[in-house]
């Protein structure tokens, strides 16, 4: 019997495996301390989970480590803003891996029992179906206008480790890029599951639910990742720009770096930098 928990985000006490580790790397003797890091959680008691945490498994160790930072830095700013640290709902901590099947069945309830869905979109993020699925759930069993708030797009991956500002931003741009081509070929055909009788279940049970909520589905999504990558590139454009200031205080030779990035031209954008000129008309249906 599936039972909703709640995982306290206390950035002290984040495992380092937290996403290095996936639950299908979870031996049996661990299952017990893996779900004893949740909690029972109450709605009426205590409220709905302040989030849902949608990620996917995949992705390279950077990635990861990206991922683990991310949330710890969304813990630090939501105790300052709250006095608390958040409640989420993870895969990993709040499903029972002894009897994973429970649960899974039940995600729809889970998504209603959290304030926000907080999605971390990483390259892989949109060709996964299981990740899919969750901001499907989300769009079906709420209006529009609701689901559209309760979703929250976190871009992880972007920002590069490198200790030259020059390296990074141009790190950044091709990241960036990376998503403008995930988002073009996105579609609920091109994702899948780890499992092939997960995907040809999850998949027929979307469609059957109707053809055009998945094509609306599909739309929004689009449009909802189009604008936090418009709104990433603005934040890279103004580092850019002071990194431009800081230069013109110490030499005088033109700066090689003003220049847009090479693909991000080929995915349609000016070489101004301007967010209202990124063009992905190929994406929309």
């Amino acid at each position: 019997k599936a039972k909703l928990r709640a995982y306290e985000l206390n950035p002290k006490n984040i495992p380092e495996d937290i996403f290095k580790k996936s639950p299908r790397e979870i031996k049996k003797d661990e299952y017990g301390d893996t779900y004893a890091k949740s909690s029972r959680h109450d709605v009426h008691e205590s409220g709905k989970i302040d989030f849902f945490i949608s990620h996917t498994w995949e992705g390279t160790d950077r990635t990861k480590e990206q991922k683990k930072k991310f949330l710890k830095e969304f813990a630090v700013k939501f105790h300052k803003e709250h006095g608390r640290y958040p409640k989420v709902w993870i895969d990993k901590y709040c499903i029972d891996q002894k009897e994973p099947g429970n649960d899974m069945a039940v995600i729809p309830i889970y998504i209603n029992c959290c304030n926000k869905v907080l999605v971390l979109l990483t390259d892989g993020y949109l060709t996964r179906l299981w990740c899919i699925w969750e901001m499907y759930c989300l769009f079906i069993y709420f209006k529009k206008e609701i689901a559209v708030r309760k979703l929250q797009l976190a871009p992880v991956g972007i920002s590069s480790n490198s200790q030259d500002h020059r390296e990074s931003t141009t790190a950044e741009w091709g990241a960036l890029n990376n998503f403008v081509k995930g988002l073009k070929n996105f579609s609920v055909d091109n994702a899948h599951a780890f499992s092939p009788n997960e995907e040809k279940k999850l998949k027929t049970i979307m469609y059957n639910m109707g053809v055009k909520n998945v094509d609306t589905l599909t739309d929004e999504i689009k449009k909802m990742v189009k604008k936090r990558v418009e709104e990433k590139w603005d934040e890279i454009k103004r580092v850019e720009e002071k990194l431009d200031k800081r230069d013109e205080t110490t030499i005088t030779t033109v700066n090689p770096m003003h220049s847009s990035s090479p693909d991000l031209l080929e995915s349609g954008c000016s070489d101004n930098h301007d967010k209202n000129s990124i063009e992905l008309q190929r994406c929309n249906k």
